[in-house]
């Protein structure tokens, strides 16, 4: 579980410091702003985070 949740952690980490920049909080992260990060992902990695369940 442990290991799950440290892989998760590191495939956010690059949203979360280029977010860090404009935004004091993370509560101030769009759902554009998620659009635009997803978008710029390359090939697979978009495509799967762009899935919504």
């Amino acid at each position: 579980m442990a290991r799950s949740v440290w892989l998760y952690s590191n495939r956010v980490r690059p949203a979360l410091l280029e977010w860090s920049n404009p935004y004091d909080h993370l509560r101030e992260v769009t759902h554009d702003d998620v659009h635009t990060y997803v978008r710029s992902l390359p090939g697979s990695a978009s495509t799967a985070t762009s899935k919504r369940p």
